[in-house]
């Protein structure tokens, strides 16, 4: 089990982007304002993060327990979060690429993202990038933990795969993974990484939540070393004997405690003690966290 370096998750706080830059070197492919890609030996994940590279300010940070806050508002959590995961995976010898988080400001919630506007642009550039080796790419950008997003019913060893780590599975319409996933045939899903509040003044990180995060992707990355690729699509949609075969499995996770239920986070708030003292009023755990809409901002 991998330990965080929690004196350097707060060093990239107030690290300015291209200070930041600097932990990967020159990146193999960029246009130096929407994406930049930076390849490596072990080609079987891509990971995907969002930056940010506006000017930082120098945030007064805070530690409440296993929590990381700032005394003076948000400290956009999400990107430097996703940021720090990157540059961790990218050391280990795992290609990156990074997308540019694009927010609205016409909007009522600033950080509500203007849709796949880094991806597209990625995309139009580079049709012809080699990916051949990849079989499964990891965005890494959603809040919370313990799940992760997917638009497609992964095929079952894929699925085997990913369920050892406890994660629960949530199959929405994210146009990021879609437009992706379709482009290059490969399947996608985004990994929740720890990060709480976005955009509001209790804006968190959690460092349990990020190591839990780091060993989840690196568990991943290594067992599908193990197996063959499967390009999508996996099977037709009209086949029924893989329905019943993914039904089959759903059900069985459903009993095991894989998937979300009413109680899930209920119950998992009781057994916690990391998050035992947190105000019975924060809403970071509470059941309506399962609600879709509270993730419409956050899973892509």
């Amino acid at each position: 089990m991998i330990s965080v370096d929690r004196n350097q998750i707060d060093n990239f706080i107030n690290l300015d982007f291209d200070e930041i830059l600097e932990f990967f070197g020159e990146p193999d492919i960029t246009d130096e304002m929407n994406y930049w890609f930076f390849d490596n030996d072990i080609r079987n994940i891509l990971f995907i993060g969002y930056f940010d590279n506006t000017k930082n300010r120098e945030f007064e940070l805070v530690h409440k327990e296993d929590d990381l806050m700032t005394k003076n508002g948000p400290f956009n959590a999400d990107t430097r979060t996703s940021m720090y995961l990157t540059n961790y995976l990218y050391q280990q010898g795992y290609p990156v690429l990074w997308l540019r988080a694009s927010y609205d400001s016409k909007k009522e919630n600033s950080r509500d993202f203007e849709m796949k506007s880094g991806l597209d642009i990625f995309i139009d550039d580079n049709l012809d990038i080699d990916l051949d080796d990849v079989k499964l790419i990891i965005f890494l950008y959603n809040e919370g933990r313990d799940y992760y997003t997917t638009t497609i019913k992964l095929p079952s060893k894929y699925k085997s795969i990913i369920k050892e780590f406890q994660l629960k599975e949530r199959i929405l319409d994210i146009p990021d993974l879609d437009y992706l996933s379709d482009t290059f045939h490969i399947p996608s899903i985004n990994l929740a990484c720890g990060f709480y509040n976005t955009g509001k003044a209790d804006e968190k990180i959690n460092y349990l939540d990020i190591e839990d995060a780091i060993n989840a992707a690196l568990g991943i990355a290594d067992g599908f070393y193990k197996i063959e690729k499967e390009t999508l699509p996996f099977k037709d949609s009209d086949d029924e004997e893989y329905q019943e075969e993914y039904d089959e499995e759903e059900n069985e996770d459903l009993k095991k405690g894989y998937f979300d239920k009413e109680s899930d986070y209920e119950d998992e708030e009781e057994d916690d003690d990391d998050y035992e003292d947190e105000d019975k009023d924060d809403d970071d755990y509470e059941e309506d966290e399962d609600d879709e809409e509270d993730y419409d901002d956050e899973d892509y």
